[in-house]
């Protein structure tokens, strides 16, 4: 009789999706017996080597992270406003998540869509990539720029492609930058036109999507961004910029999660980093990393 792990196997061979590697590991996670010892070892070896990649006809037009590949251990979640933020939209997708499951046993469409929106630089990205951490699932990530194409139709094709694929994926698809590609239809002139028609078809793809699959966007400018399209997302959330005593925070937290403490001079490279005026983690991470690039190169 097949375990469910074993189905599972099964069916993520049948529809090639990223969970193909991820359920081999737990079906040989559960053989215990000395006679498999050994070839439990070497195949668990062996996956763990393995690169997974996407199919030909969508490679380059999406890209993905896998959980385990991100850095919890520097992720900052130990700030003043920042963590009860944190905490707040994380459990609105858990529980969105977990709702999500059982509209799916009651035949009701109804997704988990998030969108983030701020300035640049304030953390938008990486709260996804901890969330999706935390939920144990992959991030399909679309790279427009490889996604739009001269050719009228092409770029709608291409995202069709994309969506069929990651359909068959229990998974988080993250649409950063929404506003560069999803622009208001009602004010769309010439070339924009076809911006446009790629609206349409993301609503019209988002609204195909199984409620196993999280769609959070990533946006500075939710002005721009069409209206319909805006309507798509149960839930809004504005990340905002770090205060002065979330910098100070941030600096020491990261300098002794990373173990870079020792090349940090508590007086002098704090007058450098001057957290008083950077409102954004990206660049206090960039004037940190400064620091102690330097530091090592002239040990």
């Amino acid at each position: 009789m097949l375990s469910e792990k074993q189905k599972s196997l099964i069916r993520a061979i049948c529809f090639d999706n990223f969970y193909i590697k991820q359920y081999a590991l737990e079906v040989l996670n559960e053989d215990k017996s000395k006679k498999n010892e050994r070839f439990v070892k070497e195949m668990t070896e062996k996956l763990h080597e393995l690169q997974v990649k996407l199919p030909a006809n969508i490679e380059g037009k999406v890209y993905m992270y896998r959980p385990e590949e991100f850095n919890a251990k520097l992720y900052f979640h130990d700030g003043l406003g920042n963590t009860e933020w944190i905490d707040s939209v994380y459990k609105t997708i858990h529980s969105s998540r977990k709702a999500a499951e059982a509209f799916t046993e009651m035949g009701i469409k109804n997704p988990v869509t998030l969108l983030l929106y701020g300035k640049p630089g304030t953390g938008k990205t990486e709260f996804v990539r901890y969330a999706a951490h935390e939920l144990g699932l992959p991030i399909f990530v679309l790279n427009f720029s490889q996604m739009i194409d001269s050719h009228l139709g092409e770029t709608s094709k291409n995202i069709n492609l994309i969506f069929n694929y990651i359909k068959n994926n229990e998974c988080i698809l993250f649409l950063d930058e929404l506003d560069c590609i999803a622009g208001n239809r009602q004010t769309a002139t010439g070339a924009e036109k076809e911006l446009s028609r790629i609206s349409i078809t993301l609503m019209q793809e988002i609204d195909r999507l199984p409620n196993n699959v999280i769609v959070i966007a990533a946006t500075n400018m939710p002005s721009n961004i069409d209206t319909a399209l805006l309507e798509r997302f149960s839930f809004v959330k504005e990340v905002k910029e770090l205060t002065y005593e979330d910098n100070l925070r941030f600096v020491e937290f990261y300098l002794n999660e990373s173990g870079a403490i020792k090349y940090f001079d508590e007086k002098k490279d704090r007058e450098f980093i001057n957290v008083a005026e950077i409102k954004n983690q990206r660049e206090l991470i960039h004037k940190l990393n400064q620091i102690i690039s330097l530091k090592i190169v002239n040990e």
